[in-house]
């Protein structure tokens, strides 16, 4: 009974530290917004910017043919291990302008990269569990762009998103509390939840302090995507001790990679053989993991 108790007090505790932590930081980040704020991310949480440019052909077969490689049939979600060395052409989202512009207006001057997951929502996917509850993601205000790997609509497992519902302040940000009953939700949000669809090769960017759910409804079709992330990194910094997924984490890049008109904090980068190196810290991956080294 003790240790229960000790237990809701900690988390409790913990969700309300940390919940002040993210206030403080995304207000401030809102008092420094840039005039120039995407209008629809500000409003809505979340912009399609189309494509910048990029071909994703390559990309996106490379991706299939890895996760192709592997049993998928027992599994609703696998990823990457090291996806910046799938193709050297993925580093180059990093450096968009249009990306950046709009990253740094709407999180602030201190805006940082901090990891890119490849992920694929399988077919066998059928559970309304972990990202298929409408959640946030416990860190407040924080970038997620999607590049997506082929065309999406409602058959490929689209991003349930609820409009505008990143507006809000935390005032207890325990993992139960940033976790909603499907049904309640979507009485509350109504007629502003959105399935995010796209085109292959869209760049979507996401505010994921917003609520979203994964689409996991049994007979849809799988879904290849690159993530990237962004965030406050004084926020990040502060909330390190909470154990919260926020903060650069390791990521390795080809040798010839250049930092240069990207948000990476260029202190974090080091060379190491063949390789650089971004940041120190494991980044935690689902337990069903292909390593992109095996495939150079």
């Amino acid at each position: 009974m003790i240790n229960k108790l000790k237990r809701f007090f900690t988390i409790n505790y913990e969700g309300i530290a940390s919940a002040r932590i993210i206030n403080k930081y995304d207000n401030l980040s809102m008092s420094n917004q840039n005039t120039n704020i995407d209008k629809e991310l500000n409003e809505n949480g979340f912009v399609n910017l189309g494509n910048c440019g990029f071909s994703v052909d390559v990309i996106s077969e490379k991706v299939k043919y890895i996760f192709d490689s592997k049993d998928n049939s027992e599994s609703s979600i696998i990823a990457i291990k090291h996806p910046f060395l799938i193709d050297k052409d993925i580093s180059k989202f990093l450096s968009i302008d249009k990306v950046n512009e709009t990253i740094i207006n709407y999180l602030g001057n201190d805006a940082t990269f901090d990891r890119m997951w490849c992920y694929r929502v399988t077919t066998e996917s059928s559970k309304s569990d972990v990202s298929g509850l409408w959640h946030h993601d416990r860190v407040g205000k924080r970038i997620k762009m999607f590049v997506l790997l082929h065309d999406i609509d409602e058959s490929r497992r689209p991003l349930v998103y609820a409009k505008g519902s990143q507006k809000y302040k935390l005032t207890n940000n325990s993992y139960s509390k940033s976790r909603g009953n499907t049904d309640e939700m979507e009485k509350k949000f109504n007629n502003n939840i959105t399935k995010l669809i796209g085109k292959k090769g869209d760049l979507v960017l996401i505010d994921t302090h917003g609520w979203h759910r994964a689409s996991w409804e049994e007979g849809l079709y799988f879904r290849d995507v690159l993530s990237f992330e962004w965030s406050s990194y004084s926020k990040s910094v502060q909330l390190e001790k909470f154990n919260l997924p926020i903060g650069i984490k390791k990521e390795l890049f080809f040798s010839e990679f250049n930092p240069e008109n990207t948000l990476m904090k260029l202190g974090k980068l080091e060379v190491n053989g063949k390789y650089k190196i971004y940041g120190s810290k494991k980044n935690v991956l689902p337990v069903n993991t292909i390593d992109a080294i095996d495939f150079l």
